[in-house]
């Protein structure tokens, strides 16, 4: 059977929890509502997107770091690649964290991993920030969930609010996290403190990007769509109708059923960029790639005239039969091929256009 290779956003399936491996080696989109519930304090985007042209997108901002996440591979440091990958399936041992050293050479990091007769956990990495790997684990059929830095070798607990989601925001400053309906920061250094309860009217929080001193939210529920939260006020702005927004310049671009968008921070001046759904999406070097929905998907890039061209098909990964996600991280780009539920291969794209294998899947 071919072995899993779940890789940094998906879940990895892997046995032990933060705080054993720290003794031991030390979605559906969202559909728009017709009318909020609540009162925003500006009127939502009412136009109907399905509508609006599909426009030429202009120049295209930089990327927020500390918003455009998902990424497939993170970029440490000393420039090694981290990604996560699993090498059994049900029978064991489950080996979790890799790293690619740019030379070719893959280790498997110190977090230990096993099957016994607790079930599985599941291990993601979620971003580089102060110095760190951040991993999250949570047991299977468990909503909640422990983060730990990887660092210098060990596994180091972080504090959370008590009850805290797994919605976190990196930052800078610390890490922002939802916690029964507000919004809290905690430091690195270990402070925490609530900074702000937004008013989402009965939607759920479900995403949350954080740009100078303003947090971007992504609901969903009957009140769903994208909304903006002063930090310092608490007070919220309904932008638009929405999910997986992120920031580049002064602009929010998000996606919709009906394809990808972008929005003025204010809420004003929207912008159709596409007219596919988009499965996965990011900027890179002033362009916008994102792969679809659709079988034997493709990774189509955006450019700022407004031309649209395939730049990676299925075919041209090992085994693949689809593209399955696109990511930015350190102004290169990658993407990740997949074939069925058992093979995946990322690859990075060189400045002359081709892709090289970053990793490749393995035949069990």
């Amino acid at each position: 059977m071919r072995k899993i290779f779940l890789l940094a956003a998906a879940a990895c399936l892997a046995l032990c929890g933060c705080n054993s491996a720290k003794t031991d080696s030390s979605s559906a989109l969202p559909q728009p509502s017709a009318e909020a519930q609540t009162q925003p304090v500006t009127a939502p985007v009412t136009a109907a997107l399905t509508e609006l042209p599909v426009t030429a997108p202009g120049e295209f901002g930089q990327p927020d770091p500390w918003t455009q996440d998902s990424n497939i591979v993170l970029i440490g440091e000393d420039g090694s690649y981290y990604y996560s990958c699993e090498t059994g399936w049900y029978e064991g041992p489950f080996s979790v964290w890799y790293r690619d050293d740019l030379a070719g050479n893959i280790t498997q990091l110190d977090i230990p991993a096993g099957i016994d007769e607790t079930g599985y956990n599941y291990y993601d990495v979620l971003a580089m920030a102060d110095g760190a790997l951040w991993v999250e684990f949570r047991k299977a059929g468990d909503e909640s969930s422990d983060l730990c830095a990887y660092r210098d070798g060990q596994l180091e607990d972080f504090p959370e609010p008590a009850g805290s989601s797994k919605i976190r925001a990196f930052s800078e400053d610390g890490i922002y996290f939802v916690h029964e309906g507000g919004i809290w920061l905690a430091e690195y250094s270990g402070g925490q403190e609530q900074v702000c309860v937004p008013d989402t009217g009965t939607a759920d929080i479900t995403g949350i990007c954080v740009h100078e001193g303003t947090a971007y939210l992504d609901a969903a529920g009957a009140d769903s769509g994208i909304y903006s939260c002063d930090l310092k006020t608490g007070e919220c702005r309904y932008i638009s109708p929405g999910n997986a927004s992120f920031i580049a310049g002064d602009r929010l671009y998000f996606r919709q059923p009906e394809g990808i968008f972008r929005v003025s921070l204010d809420g004003t001046a929207t912008e159709r960029l596409t007219d596919k759904a988009a499965s996965h999406f990011c900027l890179c070097d002033g362009k916008l790639y994102y792969t679809t929905y659709q079988e034997n998907s493709a990774l189509y890039c955006l450019d700022e005239n407004g031309e649209t061209t395939v730049v990676l098909g299925a075919g041209d990964l090992p085994e693949c039969t689809g593209i399955n996600r696109v990511s930015a991280v350190d102004g290169q780009l990658f993407a990740e091929g997949y074939s069925g539920a058992f093979w995946y291969v990322i690859a990075k794209m060189q400045p002359d256009g081709s892709w090289d294998i970053v990793h490749q899947g393995e035949e069990g």
